[in-house]
């Protein structure tokens, strides 16, 4: 019985668990009755489990190879299908290494098959995506469109979606928005049913980038088409980031009160299910929330749902995200008029330890605002000063720091130099129009 050897040594050298090996028609149960030689498996049987190990049945029924390490195959398009589904599951399962060592196989049998050698460098891309090594995970996808020819449509499609997805992650949003529209264009095209998860990948994709490349226009009219395939649908894929990229724009266009409603929309769909990565996007909800709440004149509003978020961040949350919601909190704590507790939270946010020296910068130009309210001209100035230093080389903060020193000395009567100054500041806030400044 031979075959009993053979499926235990397959599925060990894919790294394969007998519960991983289960599925459909076949119990991880059935599987350990098998391999003990307990149960004798029909012809059915042992095809189902040659399926899941990537190999023809007859591999399964032959004597043990000499080389362990070598499977005996009929090398066809179906047999390499196969494998590529294995490849996928271990994928899946993040057996990365085994994954890599299955499409190493493959590829030694498969060099004359151009097709199959293009499905073998997508399948080579996704490890390294998944290993978050984006550069190598573009080389494998480039290379691997020059062997996936235009009439295998699906193929191609995913190709191009991933590989806005690898530029996205890689901060290059321009070739991601590039790659995102060529899958677009291919579905248009070939006037083809397509699969409403890889478009939705793909509108993603591009809404995002266009978000970050200050593009909102376009970003919220990729949102609505996304957020309209998945009503027509009944599909749901990142439902609530595109809510949220959809109150970013918003609020970019000055809708405020559409932005609220996206973002409470957002905030309902992760509430759902609030596992860790949910638990994050929460924490990010509540923030815009707060950010919403305060543009519409509702401080009280706003300084509930930033100190909501605080309070979730406070443990094992990066230090720059909480110093953020501390500024935001600062601020809103100045349009309440309660400046000691703003001051509280400054000084707060300041004995935070960061790399960088932009929340600093933010925080010490609110204690300038509060000096100001406070009519202490001379400390509003130094720390007006302070934070234009710590923010050196961001035209928009230039500007706001430039813009309270015009104030500063408007208030202490030197007219022409305010005036002098409120240039300055107009220049700088001119000046970041054309700059990307987006925050997801």
């Amino acid at each position: 019985m031979e075959y009993i050897q053979n499926i235990k040594r397959i599925r060990r050298g894919l790294g394969l668990t007998q519960q991983e090996l289960a599925g459909p028609g076949l119990s991880r149960s059935m599987i350990s009755l098998i391999e003990s030689g307990r149960s004798v498996p029909s012809l059915k049987t042992l095809q189902i489990i040659a399926d899941k190990l990537g190999v023809p049945v007859q591999n399964l029924m032959e004597d043990e190879p000499h080389n362990q390490h070598e499977i005996k195959l009929t090398v066809s398009d179906e047999i390499i299908q196969k494998r590529i589904s294995v490849c996928k599951a271990l994928l899946k399962a993040k057996k990365l290494n085994e994954a890599e060592k299955l499409l190493s196989e493959t590829a030694q049998l498969t060099k004359n098959n151009v097709f199959a050698r293009g499905l073998l460098l997508k399948e080579k891309g996704m490890i390294a995506f998944e290993r978050k090594d984006f550069t190598q995970a573009i080389n494998a996808f480039e290379e691997a469109l020059l062997y996936i020819t235009p009439d295998h449509v699906e193929e191609l499609m995913e190709i191009y979606c991933q590989l806005a997805e690898t530029y996205r992650n890689n901060g290059n949003y321009v070739l991601a928005i590039e790659n995102a529209l060529y899958g677009n264009i291919i579905t248009k095209t070939k006037q083809i049913q397509t699969d409403p998860l890889i478009q939705l990948k793909l509108y993603y994709n591009l809404a995002n980038c266009y978000c970050r490349q200050k593009e909102f226009h376009r970003g919220l009219e990729v949102i609505n088409q996304a957020l309209k395939v998945m009503k027509e649908t009944k599909m749901t894929y990142l439902e609530g980031n595109f809510y949220i990229l959809k109150g970013s724009s918003e609020s970019y266009f000055g809708d405020h009160n559409a932005a609220l409603k996206s973002d409470q929309t957002a905030l309902s769909l992760f509430q759902v299910e609030e596992d860790e990565k949910n638990r994050q996007r929460i924490m990010g909800c509540l923030v815009n929330l707060g950010i919403d709440y305060r543009f519409l004149k509702k401080f009280n509003q706003s300084y509930a749902m930033l100190l909501r978020s605080y309070k979730m961040m406070e443990e094992g949350w990066p230090e720059v995200s909480l110093k953020n919601v501390i500024y935001e909190l600062s601020l809103t704590l100045v349009y309440l008029d309660k400046y000691d507790e703003a001051q509280n939270w400054i000084a707060k946010g300041l004995d935070i330890q960061t790399d960088e020296n932009s929340m600093n910068g933010k925080l010490t130009y609110i204690a300038a605002l509060i000096c100001f309210h406070q009519n202490e001209l001379q400390a509003a100035k130094r720390s007006a000063d302070r934070a234009q230093t710590l923010l050196g080389g961001n035209a928009y903060w230039e500007g706001k720091c430039l813009k309270l020193k015009g104030e500063i000395l408007f208030k202490e009567g030197q007219n022409a130099e305010a005036y002098r100054i409120a240039d300055e500041a107009l220049d700088a806030q001119l000046k970041e129009r054309d700059k990307i400044y987006f925050e997801e």
